[in-house]
């Protein structure tokens, strides 16, 4: 069997990585197979039991902590035996591991995706990649062309292709809010600020929180998504008196089906890329309220979302009030069709994989 491409992940659990990743893999056409450095199969599995039943070709390293000399040798025995036309590595971490073993495996096609720019802070990444650069010879390509410009001059690549997250219109699409928040167990009669994304503290949902204790009873928040600040999260509504205006939804894999049940989707992050959840909402016809961070400006319709700077939460309190409040609003649907349509992503990493 020939495969056509191979991506590397760090780990393959549910985040907007992840998700593109499966995407492409599903889409591209040819063969295809995801390699995760962490985790087992059976594991990645059970912890996100979509890919179980997604027909992806899933490959499993269970790299451990620290520097790994064993998995470079796993992973470029596995590429000798795949022998794909492309890799494609996401991050820093797969692309070290990724690029050398393409390399050992004598692979020529070696693409590196850039979704964020925060880790650069770190001069030790810097100089990671651009030993990786000079070594290992990938095409580098971006998500946004905030993070295109950070990554060429960081690098010093001459030269970065833009690769802009897409979503598939046919999926994300308006829908019967009152099915979407029968989904969710809510009523109907209440106004609901939704959330999207991995329960990590880095996402922001505890400012979220302390902006809903300031916003009319009414007001109810949903978080879809799991991680490790769930007992905090649930604490601090307590604490703050909202805990019966708050829905911890877990982990859900129908997010599409869910957004129409939102009256705002509210990302507040300290940190992002090009997060699809903003995208996908818009797309579905839910303005967003976000902080200001990595390239959300770029993805938000400005005739109907709206951006605050981190960590400024009556400001976060203001736009929340004023969008939850608006009687009438364009739709940003039209906006995410011009710009971020998933056919014209696919086509992107489709052409990066032929070389």
């Amino acid at each position: 069997m020939t495969y056509d491409s191979v991506q590397i992940v760090q780990r393959l659990a549910p985040g907007g990585i992840e998700v593109l990743a499966t995407r492409l893999a599903q889409s591209m056409p040819g063969t295809n197979a995801i390699i995760s450095l962490e985790g087992t199969e059976a594991a990645l599995k059970t912890a996100w039991p979509f890919l179980a039943t997604a027909g992806i070709e899933v490959h499993a390293l269970d790299k451990q902590p620290g520097l790994r000399p064993r998995t470079l040798a796993r992973l470029a025995a596995l590429l000798r035996r795949l022998q794909p036309k492309c890799v494609i590595t996401h991050h820093i971490g797969p692309l070290l591991y990724g690029g050398a073993a393409a390399r050992l495996a004598g692979i020529r096609n070696l693409v590196h995706v850039e979704h964020d720019v925060w880790h650069h802070r770190d001069p030790g990444r810097d100089i990671q990649l651009q030993l990786a650069r000079r070594l290992m010879r990938p095409t580098f390509a971006a998500i946004s062309r905030h993070a295109a410009d950070t990554l060429a001059r960081n690098s010093g690549a001459p030269s970065v292709v833009l690769l802009p997250n897409g979503v598939d219109l046919g999926v994300y699409a308006p829908g019967d809010r009152g099915e979407a928040r029968r989904r969710l167990g809510l009523p109907a009669d209440i106004r609901v600020i939704g959330a999207v994304g991995r329960l990590e503290a880095v996402k922001g949902h505890a400012a979220l929180l302390h902006a809903l204790a300031a916003l009319p009873d009414d007001v109810h928040v949903a978080i879809v998504g799991d991680g490790s600040e769930r007992a905090n999260l649930a604490a601090l509504a307590e604490r703050l008196g909202i805990a019966g205006r708050v829905l911890l939804a877990g982990h859900r894999d129908d997010v599409a089906a869910l957004y129409p049940a939102f009256d705002v989707l509210c990302l507040p992050s300290r940190q992002e890329g090009l997060p699809f959840v903003v995208i996908e909402a818009q797309a579905c016809d839910t303005p967003v309220v976000a902080t200001d961070v990595g390239a959300v400006r770029d993805a938000l319709c400005p005739e109907t979302s709206r951006l605050v700077r981190p960590g400024d939460l009556p400001a976060l309190v203001r736009a929340l009030r004023d969008v939850i409040d608006q009687r009438s609003r364009p739709s940003p649907r039209a906006f995410v069709a011009r710009h971020f349509d998933w056919d014209a992503t696919l086509r992107r990493y489709t052409l990066l994989a032929k070389g």
